[in-house]
């Protein structure tokens, strides 16, 4: 019962004088501070990532498929130049190196110079996999890091749609030539079809020259037959004459 009485007092001294009062609040809010500070930093740390810089290394050398040449590394960096999720810089291995070590960029992409030469290898039965490297900034704050894996997901959508638009491209071409030929062809077919009719054509009159000579070869005939005729009565009248002489 004293404890209590004891311990009542006191705060009723504590309150009562605010040099002891003011000192003990100030204590209090320092961790509700620390605290309102933290949450506030880590709210919504997706909304302004569009200021976050991240480096982009191509060493992709290319790559030759179907007798075309093919650079998937140049066509995934045009890509992310045209996408404002973050704030993408295109520098050199040496420049992001420099850049990581002196803390200005949250994360390094690198893009590896077979990855022209694997994508070429998709449609085999051993495709090789197109391998992203990407080494986040640890030394800035572990949130950055976190965020990077969600950077390298938005790579993958545009890997994704650079390889589609490369495949797609080199289909359409298939497709043209197939197109052609096709055409050729019907060309061609029309071109022996009207060979064959002007050959027809051309059967024909030979036929109807052979009845015309067939038809003739009788006339003909007939006229031998009155020369033969004709020839004989000659030769009866030479024979009268020469016996008249």
């Amino acid at each position: 019962m004293k404890w209590n009485q004891l311990l009542r007092k006191e705060f009723t001294e504590i309150i009562k004088s605010k040099k002891i009062l003011i000192p003990i609040i100030a204590v209090l809010f320092v961790p509700i501070l620390y605290a309102g500070m933290f949450l506030w930093a880590f709210w919504d740390p997706y909304k302004q990532l569009d200021d976050l810089p991240v480096a982009v290394v191509n060493l992709d050398k290319g790559a030759v498929f179907d007798g075309k040449p093919i650079e998937v590394g140049k066509g995934l960096v045009d890509n992310l130049k045209d996408n404002t999720s973050f704030k993408w810089e295109f520098v050199s291995e040496k420049e992001a190196k420099k850049g990581m070590e002196g803390r200005k960029y949250y994360m390094l992409v690198r893009i590896p110079d077979d990855f022209s030469s694997n994508a070429t290898t998709l449609l085999k039965d051993d495709p090789k996999p197109l391998n992203l490297e990407y080494i986040p900034n640890e030394s800035l704050n572990f949130l950055s890091s976190q965020i990077g894996g969600t950077a390298i997901e938005k790579i993958k959508g545009e890997v994704s749609s650079t390889l589609t638009k490369t495949y797609a491209e080199k289909m359409f071409d298939s497709i043209q030539d197939v197109s052609k030929g096709l055409a050729d062809g019907a060309e061609g077919a029309n071109k022996l079809h009207d060979g064959s009719s002007e050959l027809h054509d051309g059967s024909s009159k030979v036929t109807d020259g052979l009845h015309t000579l067939q038809g003739k070869s009788g006339e003909i005939q007939t006229g031998v037959g009155k020369l033969v005729d004709g020839s004989g009565k000659v030769t009866a009248g030479l024979n009268t004459l020469n016996s008249k002489t």
